[in-house]
């Protein structure tokens, strides 16, 4: 092959191999921002269905077709997300969530670190 198609490997100042693989460090990286992407753009369309019905359940009710239960889907919503138990659904709440997201994504996957930055950079420009 022509040298400029196939350059020699270069070897790193003290003849030792690198520490930052950067074929991990893409590949990490590029699995978190089309996760991130993939994230963002099911939380939006998760929002518009649930304003969606919210609006929807309101004109109903409005209208006098229905009568809603608030505080029954209220206790049922803290139920479900409240999930360090305080009686409260709060940002403590949401980092709870996020964690347990990140953990469920990176189980036997061994750039977790590139790939939170990837996913930052795919949730917030996506």
């Amino acid at each position: 092959m022509s040298p400029l198609l196939d350059p020699p490997a270069r070897t790193p100042p003290g003849g030792k191999d690198p520490t930052i693989n950067t074929k991990e460090l893409s590949f990490g990286t590029a699995m978190g921002v089309c996760s991130g992407y993939l994230f963002k753009k099911l939380g939006k369309m998760f929002l518009l269905v649930a304003g969606l019905g919210f609006v929807t359940l309101q004109m109903l009710a409005n209208a006098g077709y229905i009568q809603v239960n608030w505080i029954l889907i209220e206790s049922q919503f803290k139920d479900k997300f409240d999930l360090d138990k305080d009686g409260k659904v709060t940002a403590k709440d949401a980092q709870h969530g996020f964690k347990w997201l990140m953990d469920l994504l990176t189980k036997n996957f061994q750039f977790k670190s590139t790939f939170a930055g990837g996913f930052y950079l795919g949730f917030r420009y996506g």
